[in-house]
């Protein structure tokens, strides 16, 4: 095993282990990681990057070439004001709202998924399956495989992509202008012969020269944010290299891979064990990490009682699974909330309206999320005397800071999500104006 490779194992067992030991000194966190999951990164050949706090462009070096993809460069980490304001008059005057979001979305490949796409290319690479001029395979909800065809044609590579039928026709446009070729299947149940990830596994299986990294249960995709979207969130909102991020109180986002969970998650717990986050903020031991899950998607019942059951459906590409991935084991989650079609509409309108935010409903639906959080630790924290106040006197505020992630554009969607008709036609057009915030149910 590489010294680099070495480091990131480590990395993972010691967060395993402080998180486990957390978990048993105060019994709110649930964890998934298991030794089959850990053992298998070892297997995981990453090159660790050096990452700054602030949005930059690579900058050439001798005898180093500055292409587009030769790194992962990190994302600017954005207060949202009318958000945060909204929910904090909802709140009442004991709190000081901070909702503030990653902008994958501003990422080359247009998503958070390049950062997935990125190590798991790289891995594919490095273990000498993916040769010059190879076929690169994947099953996607769309936004990984646009990523790997973006990153495939810089290599030289080709590009199988096998997706559901239901996705949002704008990926399916843009997927085959970046020269893959798509293979569209019906959506049926996870381990049918006709699943886009069996059509996958088979074309990986019968074309000499394919390789299929899967984004579902290779562990490269956890890695990949536990170096580097974990780190940026944690340096971007004061922590940083033997620092406290005692500014951050939550964590949230959804799930399809589990991949960003996961990998942020346990960044995020590690540092809180080896930082003493406890001794720094009054309310609770730990960042409080929470998945928004889609109706449809078996993750919360399984994050909450061990089982997967579902009901109804969800329109949003990319998120909600009834099943466990080999990423999602690798998370530590306190908790689940329930998002719906309505919640995401409304918020990606209210984002595009207040914000100046033109996002996706996967990023709108953690937004969801950010807010049942703030509201569900608002329920937790005491409002007496003693709390950790923003200012001193009459006017003293209790602080609240959620991040989240806002995955990818509102281009992706202009034929659902933002179009008239097709809200319309789904029931789904936006009826709140104005600062409302009351789409969100209240859990």
């Amino acid at each position: 095993m590489s010294a680099v490779v070495r480091l990131s194992y480590r990395k993972y067992i010691i967060s395993i282990q402080n998180t486990q030991s957390t978990a048993r000194a105060h019994g709110n966190i649930r964890s998934h990681f298991n030794r089959t999951s850990y053992n298998a990164l070892a297997q995981v050949s990453i090159t660790r990057r050096t990452m700054s706090s602030s949005v930059s462009r690579a900058t050439n070096t001798a005898g180093k070439q500055n292409t587009l993809y030769g790194e992962i460069r990190p994302s600017a980490l954005v207060d949202l004001p009318t958000l945060s304001k909204a929910v904090s008059e909802e709140l009442g005057s004991a709190y000081e709202v901070r909702i503030v979001a990653k902008c994958e979305h501003l990422h080359p490949t247009g998503s958070v998924k390049e950062r997935a796409a990125s190590y798991l290319i790289t891995t594919s690479e490095r273990s000498g399956k993916l040769q010059p001029g190879g076929t690169l395979v994947q099953g996607t909800g769309g936004n990984t495989g646009i990523s790997m065809a973006m990153i495939a044609a810089s290599k030289g590579y080709k590009c199988y992509i096998t997706i559901p039928e239901n996705i949002s026709t704008d990926k399916i446009g843009m997927l085959k202008m970046l020269g893959a070729e798509v293979e569209s299947c019906p959506c049926v149940p996870f381990g049918d012969e006709r699943h886009y990830m069996e059509r996958a596994k088979k074309y990986a299986a019968e074309t000499p020269g394919a390789v299929l990294p899967d984004q579902f249960e290779n562990l490269a995709n956890s890695a990949a944010h536990f170096d580097t979207t974990g780190p940026e969130i944690w340096s971007q909102l004061g922590g940083g290299k033997g620092g406290v991020n005692a500014q951050l109180d939550g964590f949230v986002c959804a799930a399809g891979t589990g991949g960003t969970i996961a990998g942020v998650s346990r960044y995020l717990k590690m540092q809180c064990v080896m930082n003493s986050y406890e001794k720094h903020n009054p309310h609770q031991k730990s960042v409080a990490t929470y998945l928004i899950d889609p109706t449809g998607s078996g993750l919360k019942c399984f994050v909450e009682d061990g089982v997967f059951a579902s009901s109804g459906s969800c329109f949003i590409d990319g998120i909600g699974i009834s099943r466990e991935t080999a990423n999602f084991k690798t998370a530590s989650v306190d908790g689940a909330f329930r998002g719906n079609d309505t919640e995401a509409v409304e918020m990606a309108h209210f984002l595009l309206r207040n914000e100046g935010l033109f996002v996706g409903p996967s990023a709108a639906l953690n937004c969801v999320g950010a807010v049942k959080l703030v509201r569900r630790l608002a329920k937790q924290w005491p409002t007496t005397k003693g709390a950790s106040t923003v200012h001193e006197g009459a006017e003293a505020k209790i602080p609240i800071t959620v991040c989240t992630i806002l995955c990818d554009s509102g281009e992706r969607y202009r034929a659902t999500t933002f179009n008239s008709e097709w809200l319309e036609e789904k029931g789904l057009t936006p009826t709140f104006e104005g600062r409302d915030i009351s789409f969100v149910k209240q859990e």
